[in-house]
């Protein structure tokens, strides 16, 4: 989904727009030095003004911006997402927080790892320094941000939102590592609260939460902050997030923009008007997204499994969904032999990834079915289906590129074990239970030394009632065959992309 700016939004990003003709992949117009944050309030927070303008790249970093924009045009309106780089240091195993301040790149880990962060002069952090941040505690931290030139360090993660102790520390990088110059308790005014997202604009510090059950994605401002005191932000308002979604990371540039991160959303905003619906929102296939922060052209995203994108002038992008799979595949029409059965050797191979020498996926069209034969790996033995699937095949079709998946996707899977009772089943995969007659589904399987083969027919009616539409969505990943990476996948990065409709194969039919 991609909306053009409103009136309003479009005066604060014009800068940002002109000379875009190079930018959202379209040419090396790459700049990953951050843009200084807005005019400073050191006075309302108690703390003087350090805030410099950012230096020039090192080498390291310079040779970075020079890598592609992570969107390559697919040429039907959509935009491959290809990473820019893995974050490079094996210490950062999640990170889950970014910032650029006295003149580094810093992250940090998700919960479990301590008050540390890594500093780096690359944004993909090459090469990094582990650096303690004295006296802070890390419980759960979540988000840096950068106030006045320092950082600030998030403690506000609260998955079943019973803390007392919600953090924010805040820390001035010098040339050994970090000074802390104060520490903040938080209290929300309205209870306790689950956040990942914090972005300053105009000296003043703004949390956005998560959302875990309230009533809405409240957003929090701190008129002023004091050291060692209680600090209680002002509830100004509230964002419109797609249901399920979940903001993840928050920052805001030198032109006035905030930007918020979901797990499968980049969403804009003119920051002084932080609420309602958005007034760009770009959707995204990056599974899950954590850290966020401007650059000086564009805006660098990771996620947990330690991909780093950077989109240049995202904000004259009219590329979307950014997908970081696009399976296309031509469906076609198989004639049937004398007995009846389609003609196997005629059905179309599907790209399915992870696919090993001789397995295969195929599909066609047959007798108003849509015929599936396969024969995969499995690395040892079958596994039953108890309260999981076991061992199985799960194939999910629609019509509409949603943001999730709802019952109105038919959501199966083939379950293999034991062979004996091998079947179709109706699934919820987090949208609420497929509506689908898995019963009219027939299966056929047989499996020896460790190798399945199976052919799956589904009457074209079951998935779409209204009738077989010329292009429909399709993904399948398999369950239990492999684990871990290694599971045959079609239209997904894992499992979790089975949720995201938008991100499954386009399959054309014939």
């Amino acid at each position: 989904m991609h909306r053009p700016l409103l009136p309003a939004a479009a005066a604060l990003v014009a800068a940002s727009i002109v000379a875009s003709a190079t930018g959202c992949a379209g040419g090396p117009s790459h700049d990953l030095t951050p843009r200084p944050r807005a005019p400073a309030r050191g006075a309302d927070v108690g703390v003087p003004s350090t805030a410099t303008p950012s230096p020039s790249l090192s080498p390291t970093a310079a040779a970075a911006a020079a890598r592609a924009d992570s969107l390559e045009p697919l040429g039907d309106g959509a935009a491959l997402l290809v990473p820019a780089a893995r974050i490079g240091d094996d210490r950062i195993e999640e990170g889950s927080g970014l910032a650029y301040a006295g003149g580094y790149w810093w992250t940090h880990n998700d919960s479990g790892d301590g008050p540390f962060l890594f500093r780096s002069k690359s944004p993909w952090f090459d090469t990094a320094e582990r650096i303690e941040v004295p006296g802070a505690t890390a419980v759960d931290w979540e988000e840096l941000a950068v106030l006045d030139g320092d950082l600030l360090i998030c403690d506000i993660g609260d998955n079943d939102r019973v803390r007392d102790d919600v953090t924010i520390y805040r820390a001035r990088p010098t040339d050994s590592g970090l000074e802390r110059v104060a520490t903040y308790p938080v209290t929300y005014p309205d209870g306790k609260h689950d956040a990942e997202g914090v972005f300053v604009w105009a000296g003043r510090v703004h949390i956005v939460i998560k959302n875990r059950g309230e009533d809405a994605t409240y957003v929090y401002r701190f008129d002023d902050l004091r050291d060692g005191a209680t600090n209680t932000p002002t509830r100004i308002g509230s964002v419109n997030i797609p249901e399920g979604e979940q903001v993840t990371a928050a920052d805001s540039n030198a032109d006035g923009v905030v930007a918020l991160l979901t797990y499968s959303q980049l969403l804009i905003w003119p920051a002084d008007d932080v609420s309602g619906d958005p007034r760009q929102a770009f959707t995204l296939h990056a599974r899950q997204c954590e850290a966020l922060a401007w650059t000086e052209t564009g805006i660098i995203f990771t996620n947990e499994q330690r991909d780093a994108y950077f989109v240049d002038r995202p904000l004259a992008c009219s590329l979307d969904p950014w997908l970081a799979v696009a399976d296309r595949v031509q469906l076609e029409r198989v004639p049937s032999g004398a007995d009846g059965r389609p003609a196997l050797d005629l059905l179309a191979d599907l790209p399915v990834r992870n696919r090993r020498d001789g397995e295969y996926v195929r599909m066609g069209l047959a007798r108003g079915r849509l015929v599936i034969a396969a024969t995969l790996e499995i690395d040892g033995e079958l596994v039953p289906s108890t309260d999981r699937l076991g061992t199985s095949l799960l194939l999910t079709f629609g019509s509409e590129p949603r943001l999730r998946v709802t019952p109105g996707e038919a959501q199966i899977a083939i379950v293999l074990a034991p062979l004996q009772k091998v079947g179709a089943v109706a699934i919820d995969l987090g949208g609420g239970q497929s509506l689908v007659d898995a019963e009219a589904i027939s299966v056929e399987a047989a499996g020896e030394n460790g190798t399945v083969s199976m052919v799956i027919e589904i009457p074209v009616a079951t998935l779409f009632p209204e009738g077989l539409p010329r292009r429909f969505r399709m993904a399948l990943a398999g369950n239990g065959f492999r684990g871990g990476d290694d599971e045959p996948l079609l239209g997904a990065l894992d499992m979790y992309s089975l949720m995201r409709p938008f991100a499954w194969a386009v399959i054309h039919v014939e």
